[in-house]
């Protein structure tokens, strides 16, 4: 029953050396947003183990979509560090994916005046950094959202 688990499988379009995939799990291991070495190894050290498919956590499709302002959003200087980590991953026979994120008003960015969210509320998370409430999206912060996660899934 166990080689089942060790067989080759299909997800979607995309074969794997087996059914063993790593969720995402906030890593931490940026530089001032960009993913860094520690980052890089680690996932490799996944694909190196033996995991299929390793996924790298919260990547932000903008700045004001970061829970706070280290944290790694896509634009091209954390692309640059993605590469490195994707082609790493495959050399060590594993694929890996992204947690595409919007923190919505559960921020701490203080790069951003007030996080957004469908209605106005009260941001506890926030409130210690000054950021206080949420700012209630309209058409075009919607519009926007939705154009950022198409974006950073393209660009990915």
């Amino acid at each position: 029953m166990l080689e089942k688990a060790y067989q080759e499988k299909q997800l979607g379009g995309t074969s794997l050396k087996n059914v063993f995939i790593k969720t995402a799990t906030f890593e931490g291991m940026y530089d001032n947003g960009i993913p860094n070495q520690k980052l890089i190894d680690h996932h490799t050290d996944m694909a190196k183990g033996g995991v299929a498919l390793t996924t790298v956590s919260y990547g932000a499709v903008s700045n004001e979509g970061r829970t706070f302002k280290t944290q790694m959003y896509i634009h091209d200087e954390s692309l640059k560090e993605l590469k490195r980590l994707a082609d790493s991953v495959h050399e060590a026979g594993g694929k890996v994916s992204i947690q595409l994120t919007h923190c919505g008003y559960f921020s701490k960015n203080t790069s951003i005046k007030k996080p957004l969210a469908p209605s106005r509320v009260f941001n506890e998370y926030g409130a210690l950094v000054g950021l206080m409430f949420s700012k209630e999206m309209d058409r075009n912060d919607l519009d926007k959202c939705k154009n950022d996660f198409a974006e950073a899934a393209l660009k990915l």
